[in-house]
């Protein structure tokens, strides 16, 4: 090597010691010969590797400018404390102040993040002024609708069915809802097969084959009794209690 090229490498190895020294004073932390390349390689250059950086840095701790402490194969460097400046106890005063009131900035807005985010998720959930207007139509026409079926009732002008049709439809009823039910519980039965041998979860099974369940379409198989049943059990109970009023007053005659 020449002596030219060797004053070109010495000056270029000074520029990247200068540019090392103010990077690690700057942030004032920990770095490796590698992380320094990696964050400073727009200034460094894409031929300076992390070898050759390391050599810098360890004759920049020959002369005391920086400090290196060895973990296994692993160097971390970081300036030398002593040639920083030392805050006298107003100036650390004045930092915990910033730092409390920051904190105390900081929690009111994470305070208002919080009450935006519930407002914004219940109108999120709120209807919409034409969902409004279109729910307030439909109700109108079905109260409109029941008042009408209401006053045919007091008229008389809708046909009543009798006892005899009544047991007849609710024999017809419960035997739809027998096959509904057997049929329930053997797709059941499939989909849960198939939960087992695919490995899915129902929910994820469901959307994956566009099954629709009665629960889906707010059709629920088993609802509460009439009113007629309940008026028979009364009866039946009342009738009863009849009975055994008589056969006591026998025994007792």
């Amino acid at each position: 090597m020449s002596k030219k090229e060797k004053a070109k490498k010495s000056n270029d190895d000074d520029d990247t010691k200068t540019i090392f020294i103010e990077y690690l004073k700057k942030n004032n932390r920990p770095f490796s010969a590698q992380l320094l390349v990696q964050c400073l390689q727009e200034k460094l250059g894409s031929s300076k590797t992390a070898a050759s950086a390391q050599k810098l840095l360890d004759s920049l701790v020959q002369v005391g400018t920086i400090t290196v402490k060895e973990f296994g194969k692993t160097k971390l460097y970081w300036p030398n404390q002593n040639d920083l400046a030392t805050a006298d106890s107003s100036t650390l005063s004045n930092f915990d102040k910033q730092i409390s009131d920051l904190e105390k900035e900081q929690y009111d807005f994470s305070e208002k993040v919080k009450h935006l985010s519930s407002e914004t998720k219940a109108l999120q959930n709120s209807l919409t002024n034409e969902q409004l207007n279109e729910k307030i139509e439909q109700l109108t026409n079905k109260n409109q609708q029941l008042t009408e079926k209401l006053e045919d009732l007091k008229e008389g002008n809708i046909k009543l069915i009798t006892k005899q049709e009544k047991i007849a439809a609710e024999k017809k009823l419960a035997t739809a809802q027998a096959a509904w039910r057997a049929r329930k519980r053997m797709c059941r039965e499939i989909i849960d097969n198939l939960t087992e041998t695919t490995n899915k979860k129902y929910k994820q099974l469901k959307e994956d084959c566009d099954i629709v369940t009665d629960s889906d379409c707010d059709i629920f198989l088993d609802k509460p009794k009439s009113k007629s049943i309940s008026t028979t059990t009364t009866t039946t109970s009342t009738t009863s209690s009849s009975k055994k009023s008589k056969t006591t007053k026998r025994k007792s005659k």
